[in-house]
Order: structure tokens, then C-alpha cells, then sequence
């Protein structure tokens, strides 16, 4: 199933930044409608803050069951049993999951909504959007004159306000290729 875009007309009211990048917004807002694992967004280019990070834009529901699932697959080897304490960890990434995938689930039907009333009512409604961040898979930080970091990838999560600039595309380490 291909995911249906959203289009987002106008900025985000949430944002800290008013000059937030509408597209990489509306690209966001795309992955984040994504209901399946097989699909992934784009490889992207990220400039924050002076550094510069690259990886594969994902949802935001799956970027919290990644974090959940790699929390637990690290308890296990390390051969602890789940703590109390673990499994709060376990419980907060499930229930922010399952926030965004109903609020995911809610936007749809507000979608068909809004495609059904007169367009000039429409960007109100849209203008309401709460896409804050973005969320990467495989992501690494690149610093002149450094390896990135790390060198395996990781998940990453940051404001979308932060971004100064992006690009489509996967950078590399030199010994990568």
C-alpha cells in the first residue's frame, strides 16, 4: 500500500521556528502517515546546528517501537531479566507509539473531512498540524575532519525548526565508499 500524502498548506503553528522548511515538513508529515513496516521514507541530508546528519527518514510510531525493541534486545543480552525500572522504559516507548499512531489514525479521518468542505476552509484546518520532528533510521553525524559517528548508525530524533538545510541522498565515510 503506497502512503497517501498530506499536504500541508501554510506553517506549522507549533513550531519554535516560523521559517521551518514547509516541504521537509509536508515529506515528514508523508513518512509519518506510513502504516506499514515495509515502507520507509527517503535517504536524507540533514544540516543542525553546524553538523551535518544523514539517514533514512522513518515514522514516528516506528521510530519509538525501534527504540522499544532495541532497549529490550539489550537487556536480554546482557542476560538481565526485565527490572521493574525496564519495563516502565518498556511501557513509555509503547504508549508514545500508540499516541502517535491514533493521532496518525485520527488525521486520516480529518483528512476525508476536510476534502469534503470548501478549500478556502481548508488551510485552517490544516494550519493545525503538530509536526514538530523528524525521525531517522541509521543515522550518523558527520563533523569535518571526523569519522561519523556512529559508525553503525543509529536512530536519531530532531526539531524540524532546526534544520537550515537538507538534501535527498545518503552520505558515506570514505572507508564506506
Amino acid at each position: 500500500m503506497t502512503p497517501k500524502p498530506v499536504f500541508q498548506k501554510g506553517k506549522s503553528t507549533t513550531l519554535a521556528n516560523d521559517e521551518a522548511d514547509t516541504t521537509l515538513i509536508a515529506l515528514v508529515n508523508i513518512v509519518n502517515n506510513i502504516k506499514d513496516h515495509v515502507f520507509s521514507g527517503p535517504d536524507v541530508v540533514l544540516t543542525v546546528g553546524g553538523l551535518v546528519i544523514s539517514g533514512q527518514v522513518i515514522p514516528n510510531w516506528l521510530w519509538f517501537q525501534s527504540i522499544q525493541e532495541n532497549h529490550r534486545e539489550a537487556r536480554l543480552e546482557l542476560g538481565n531479566n526485565l527490572s521493574e525500572e525496564a519495563q516502565g522504559w518498556e511501557i513509555f516507548f509503547e504508549n508514545i507509539r500508540n499516541q502517535f499512531i491514533a493521532r496518525r489514525d485520527e488525521m486520516d479521518k480529518i483528512q476525508e473531512v476536510v476534502d469534503s468542505i470548501p478549500e478556502r476552509y481548508q488551510s485552517a484546518i490544516l494550519d493545525a498540524d503538530e509536526t514538530a520532528y523528524i525521525h531517522l533510521k541509521n543515522a550518523k553525524v558527520f563533523s569535518p575532519g571526523q569519522n561519523p559517528l556512529p559508525g553503525n548508525g543509529m536512530y536519531w530524533r530532531g526539531q524540524i525548526s532546526a534544520v537550515t538545510g537538507w538534501s535527498f541522498g545518503l552520505l558515506s565515510s570514505p572507508k564506506e565508499g
